[in-house]
């Protein structure tokens, strides 16, 4: 098509807007079409429709030349990545298996590492005598925030609240040369309590010819004072009742042996726990009226959770996001069962 604007002439055959002709032919729009040998009125544009050329046909007989087509483009199909495990190679799945059990061997020794220093460490020789019981009671002084340290080599410890004192503790060893070491120092306001089992070490000192050792702790703590705590476990049975204490901040590093804490009952502050597991079952008793967020990683063993939501390895209980204590335990797993129990 064209378009002309001319000055002479009149302008006749018009075509109504908007019809559809012949895609050859275009599409009309508003204006005038002129005729072969006529011109439009002065300033209305003109619109020309070629028609279409003819195509001869060939005649009947004749040899038809064959007409160059287009190529057609056909894109070639995208390969497709194997899903994942399929065709992995057995040697790396092999060796994948060996680092991780290598990686747990390593926790493992480091773990038995720790648990026996105190007991095959530096130090004199010491023989299995007669059973003592003795007590010891620790004054708060001045303190308004105490830190304690707990750090018991061997033995069966037991950990609990309501002491009169700063701490009420009985001892019972028949080791002399474990009478255990107590420590407590003010600074300012801020109280510094140690107890802890001296590095004598003990010719096989769990059967030693002349008896059985026997190496019990029983430390009672006044529920009112705020406090940290970490306490550090050899070779032995824990039972660690932290109920009712004013604690902010608290790390149990258990050795080997199964490992009880039992956080259940009411909590005056938000409170953030870190145990770090060793070879033994540990089980934790949570709070049912504080919200309680734990997170358990690592290790080789099961995770039990009863009585509280589970999501990848988070686990909450009903009153997490309601009530105004928090509890945030964080379980790093060594060799063992994981039990995580809401109380009744």
């Amino acid at each position: 098509m064209d378009s002309n604007n001319n000055h002479n002439g009149n302008g006749s055959g018009k075509i109504a807007a908007g019809v559809e002709l012949p895609p050859q032919m275009g599409r009309v729009v508003p204006g005038v079409q002129a005729p072969q040998g006529s011109e439009p009125p002065l300033g209305v544009p003109t619109y020309r429709i070629y028609p279409q050329p003819e195509v001869a046909q060939p005649e009947v007989g004749a040899q038809v030349q064959p007409q160059w087509q287009q190529p057609v483009y056909a894109p070639q199909p995208t390969p497709v990545a194997p899903a994942a495990g399929q065709g992995a190679n057995p040697l790396i799945l092999i060796l994948s298996i060996l680092g991780g059990l290598f990686v747990l061997g390593v926790i493992f020794a480091v773990t038995m590492a720790f648990a026996f220093s105190n007991i095959f460490g530096g130090g004199a020789n010491a023989k299995v005598g007669s059973l003592v019981t003795e007590t010891q009671a620790v004054a708060l002084g001045d303190a308004k925030l105490v830190v304690v340290n707990i750090n018991m080599g061997v033995g069966d410890l037991n950990v609990s609240g309501g002491a009169s004192d700063l701490m009420n503790a009985t001892f019972s060893y028949n080791v002399a040369a474990w009478k255990p070491n107590i420590s407590y120092n003010v600074v300012g306001t801020q109280g510094t309590l140690q107890v802890e089992q001296p590095s004598q070490r003990v010719n096989n000192p769990l059967f030693n010819s002349g008896g059985n050792a026997r190496y019990d702790w029983d430390l009672r703590f006044m529920n009112e004072v705020p406090m940290t705590m970490k306490v550090a476990l050899g070779v032995g049975q824990g039972t660690l009742k932290f109920n009712g204490l004013n604690l902010s901040r608290l790390e149990v590093n258990t050795g080997v042996g199964d490992t009880t804490l039992d956080l259940s009952g009411q909590w005056k502050q938000d409170s953030s726990v870190l145990v770090n597991g060793g070879l033994g079952q540990v089980t934790i008793i949570v709070p049912k009226d504080a919200g309680v967020h734990a997170t358990v990683e690592g290790g080789l063993g099961n995770v039990n959770a009863g009585g509280l939501t589970v999501n990848g390895n988070t686990y909450t209980n009903a009153a997490y996001g309601t009530s105004p204590v928090t509890i945030n335990i964080d379980v790093k797993t060594g060799i063992g069962n994981i039990n995580l129990i809401q109380e009744k």
